[in-house]
């Protein structure tokens, strides 16, 4: 807890330029919706992914998976019994662990191009398709 205090820890709520944020921060600890897994990646800021546990279909714990299972995010589940402690003890060791963040964010940067490629294909095959 005393390296938490001592570092630059901001924490925001509600904000309209969140995808700014995620862009100036080391870590980020968040939900993970479509939209901020988007942001996450586009950022390619290493996050802590606290899924909604009340999320329809269980779609937020899912999204957090699809980054975790390629070494791009960690996932502290809300349900788990003391998962508030294992919050800390995760953000503690990702602070201190560089090397895992810098990882964190190569495979962030990989997702990020693989998804803009997808975007071209997709919007070439689209205009194509119209003519």
């Amino acid at each position: 807890l005393a390296l938490i205090r001592a570092s630059r820890l901001t924490l925001k709520g509600f904000e309209n330029t969140l995808y700014q944020r995620y862009e100036e921060s080391d870590i980020c600890i968040t939900r993970a919706g479509a939209l901020t897994i988007e942001d996450i990646i586009c950022s390619a800021c290493p996050a802590i992914l606290v899924p909604y546990p009340s999320s329809a279909d269980n779609h937020q714990y899912e999204n957090a998976h699809n980054l975790t299972k390629q070494d791009a995010a960690i996932i502290v589940e809300q349900t788990e019994v003391g998962w508030e402690n294992k919050l800390i003890v995760t953000l503690t060791k990702l602070l201190t662990d560089d090397l895992t963040r810098v990882e964190m964010k190569e495979q962030l940067k990989a997702l990020r191009l693989k998804h803009q490629n997808n975007t071209v294909l997709q919007t070439t095959i689209t205009a194509l398709a119209k003519k």
